[in-house]
């Protein structure tokens, strides 16, 4: 959401001053006389205004007429907006209409990275790097022989850290790719793809991935937490086979990693009944092979260490631990072999911890980057986490990564959509005097997602929660051209019209500003829609919300929002007949009118107090 900050100021400081050039600069230009006598004359032979009215009053009026002439018909179509909510939220759940967490925003450069086991040699991460690099270089001239262009602009090997691995040391290293793929044929996913499928992984290694940087975290990422370590492990190490078996799936890794080589020691009973320790035991063995110190001299003008340890031919491998002596609490000293038994491990890179439990987490990207994100994480969680729990019943599984953080963007836009519901509901309901006329707007607003996701269909992309922020600008929006249509049918009912002919002179009425208002968004907002520019990619889902949200929402507030004042003025006299067991007619339950009797009686008494 911090995100949108810079945002959310633009557009308000646009609208502020908006204002201000409606209320202060438009007057006086129209005022103009020059300017005047122009729009005359252009208004006598300008075809397109011809055109408009002939939509307006020939299509658009015959139509609305139509659809209000028979009360069943008018009632019936009403729910109309009903049936393409659900119709919409069908197509969504059965995946015809994608959705997922982020959008995948493809990358301008991406990394290959590699990691062995702690503590192998330079040498052979720099070889295994240079055949990667050779394999870049390879595909590089292919993709300059197949689009005559320069797509892979600049490639550099480091060696000793990675970005995304999590490893640093000589076991490790990456080649980074720059690209430069703006408008090209080819994405930067398809490159990445095809580097992956020339290099020929090392079975030896720990870890290998190809893939940039992604903005939103990763696409799967699990945690696994307890308090026994060495379960927490199994479970990681079944969790990744499994996960590598999902097609959808690829890079699956982990963050636990393997450390140095250590020595294990286990004591023997002999050990205990002389009273040694662990502890004790390896502080020997560490003193003969690395060395102790044993004062510290002053000579000449230096501090010199004195160390003391075994002769170089008796520590130079490590089966002569088995002929240490370990000197007792006693004095004595006894074999190593005597006392413990010991053996060569590979130890932890380093123990996670979260809210005081010990933590492994495994990630995975996905194989298709424009594939629902929320599908594959449902997906494991209701196949892959239920075997993992019935196996490791002590391990605690939580989905972090974009699972989380769209979780937590959902509950704040969600807080805030109420919110800003509540918020229109109420000022409107104050403006027009009147709670029920302030509930049809509600009814509007969740029209619009449905049109954006609708939108997102269309153009063949997901619903995300960048869509998301582009539904909540355009709720304002659908309420905008509600509320002038709205305030025009109150001031025809004041003018004496029954309630059916006021709506329909509404409707002819906001007809022009309506529909110009929404093709100038609609024109704005595609040439962003069609924009292949890297920064683009973010505002694109929000762009799609909100275009396709004005394109179909504009059509609904036309042609059914007419049908639900009616309706909603249905519902209130047969609320009243229900209640005083008459039946009032259409004109009475309308709050303009029973505002202006109000007005009027009001005026009388003053008058009748004055006389």
């Amino acid at each position: 959401m911090e995100q949108m900050n810079e945002m959310a100021f633009a557009v308000i400081a646009c609208l502020g001053f908006s204002l201000i050039e409606a209320f202060f600069v438009l007057p006086s230009h129209l005022k103009n006389k020059k300017l005047q006598r122009a729009a005359k004359s252009e208004e006598r032979k300008n075809a397109i205004e011809r055109a408009i009215d002939y939509v307006k009053m020939k299509i658009y009026g015959e139509i609305l007429a139509g659809m209000m002439r028979k009360k069943w018909l008018r009632r019936l179509l009403t729910f109309v907006p009903l049936i393409f909510m659900f119709i919409v939220g069908a197509l969504l759940s059965k995946g015809v209409i994608k959705s997922t967490f982020f959008p995948a925003i493809p990358f301008d450069d991406f990394q290959v990275e590699i990691a062995y086991k702690t503590g192998e040699s330079v040498e052979k991460t720099e070889k295994y790097l240079k055949y990667v690099e050779q394999e870049v270089f390879a595909l590089k001239q292919e993709l300059i022989e197949e689009f005559g262009d320069t797509l892979i602009t600049f490639i550099s090997t480091e060696i000793g850290n990675t970005e995304q691995l999590g490893e640093a040391g000589t076991h490790a290293g990456m080649v980074r790719v720059s690209l430069d793929v703006e408008d090209a044929p080819i994405s930067s996913f398809e490159i990445s793809r095809r580097v992956r499928e020339r290099i020929v992984e090392d079975p030896t290694l720990e870890k290998f991935q190809v893939g940039g940087f992604n903005r939103w975290g990763s696409p799967v990422s699990i945690a696994l937490n307890g308090d026994d370590y060495r379960e927490i492990k199994k479970a990681k190490t079944w969790l990744r086979k499994e996960l590598s078996k999902d097609p959808t799936l690829k890079n699956v890794k982990d963050n636990g990693g393997l450390g140095n080589r250590e020595i294990i020691i286990e004591l023997k009973p002999k050990a205990y009944q002389l009273g040694l320790t662990s502890g004790e035991i390896m502080r020997q063995i560490r003193q003969g092979f690395f060395g102790n110190e044993l004062q510290r001299m002053i000579i000449g003008k230096d501090e010199v260490k004195v160390w003391v340890r075994y002769p170089k031919e008796d520590r130079a491998s490590v089966q002569q631990m088995e002929d240490v002596k370990i000197r007792t609490m006693t004095g004595g000293e006894i074999p190593l072999k005597e006392l413990a038994d010991y053996k060569i491990e590979r130890g932890e890179v380093k123990i996670r911890h979260t809210d005081g439990e010990k933590e492994i987490m495994v990630t995975a990207d996905q194989t298709d980057p424009y594939a629902s994100t929320s599908e594959i994480n449902d997906n494991i969680e209701k196949t892959i986490v239920p075997k993992l729990k019935a196996l490791f019943p002590q391990i605690d599984v939580e989905f972090r990564g974009q699972a989380r953080s769209a979780g937590k963007s959902m509950k704040s836009l969600g807080l805030m959509a109420v919110l800003l519901l509540i918020m229109i509901v109420i000022i409107l309901s104050l403006n027009f005097n009147s709670l029920y006329q302030g509930l049809m707007f509600a009814c509007i607003i969740p029209i619009g997602m449905f049109c954006a996701q609708l939108g997102h269909g269309i153009e063949h992309l997901p619903f995300s929660i960048l869509s998301f922020w582009g539904v909540i600008a355009l709720m304002g929006i659908l309420v905008n051209d509600a509320v002038v249509f709205l305030d025009t049918f109150n001031r025809y009912l004041k003018t004496g019209m029954e309630v059916s002919e006021a709506i329909y002179k509404a409707g002819l009425s906001r007809f022009r500003p309506i529909v110009l208002t929404s093709i100038t968004t609609i024109a704005g907002l595609y040439p962003l829609i069609w924009e292949s520019d890297f920064q683009a990619q973010f505002l694109i889902p929000m762009a799609v919300s909100v275009a396709y949200g004005v394109l179909f929402g504009t059509l609904f507030i036309l042609f059914f929002f007419p049908l639900l004042v009616l309706f909603f003025n249905d519902m209130k006299r047969a609320v009243i007949w229900v209640w005083t067991g008459k039946k009032p007619d259409m004109l009475s339950v309308e709050s303009a009118i029973i505002d202006m009797e109000r007005e009027k009686e009001m005026n009388s008494e003053t008058k009748n107090l004055k006389s």
